[in-house]
């Protein structure tokens, strides 16, 4: 469970999901944190590098929000995220009630990074970055399995709801996906071959 609003220590997210990592009998972290305390602001990124399921939700009735300090970064190459997927085969869930909001930084922050490997994202849940080049999902490699029941919203310059660089990638919308800023696109695929679905109820 998420009991503290920290960015490290006991009860805290980073905590949860550091757990989570070395014991595979643990299937969801869910935070119990209520309003005006629902919002974790991390000072650096969180990895998952398990590979199996792990689900993350929210209070029933308060949204569970993470988000970025503004000092956050810099950091080392591709580093500039709030929640990855590393090492290859994170099978992550985010649930309706959880939100994952970038701020501006020192340098973009995307919501969520996946490398190395096959990562199944399931996204019921909200993203939503508001800084030029912050991508909503941004994959490096690998073959990646995407279905968004959720929202992603971007609205900086040249940042994309998703972006994925070389692989094979299954991408399937049934929520909605919004982008404003300028020289930027719903989903972009850059190399490998991908295939996108835009399931019934879904938009771009």
């Amino acid at each position: 469970f998420v009991t503290s609003n920290g960015d490290a220590g006991a009860g805290t997210f980073r905590e949860a999901v550091i757990t989570a990592n070395s014991n595979p009998l643990i299937t969801h972290i869910e935070s119990q944190l209520l309003s005006p305390g629902n919002i974790v602001t991390l000072l650096t990124p969180v990895d998952v590098t398990r590979t199996e399921l792990l689900t993350i939700t929210g209070n029933p009735v308060v949204p569970f929000i993470l988000t970025n300090d503004a000092t956050f970064g810099p950091s080392p190459a591709n580093r500039h995220y709030l929640l990855g997927l590393i090492g290859g085969g994170g099978h992550v869930v985010i649930d309706d009630m959880v939100e994952l909001r970038t701020a501006a930084a020192a340098e973009p922050v995307h919501a969520m990074l996946g490398t190395g490997g096959s990562n199944p994202i399931e996204l019921a849940g909200t993203i939503t970055t508001n800084a030029d080049n912050a991508n909503g999902i941004h994959f490096l490699g690998g073959n990646n399995i995407l279905d968004i029941s959720g929202n992603i919203e971007t609205s900086g310059s040249a940042a994309s709801a998703i972006d994925v660089n070389t692989g094979n990638n299954d991408v399937t919308v049934s929520g909605a996906i919004g982008v404003t800023g300028d020289f930027s696109a719903g989903i972009n695929l850059n190399g490998g071959g991908n295939t996108v679905a835009l399931a019934a109820g879904g938009t771009i």
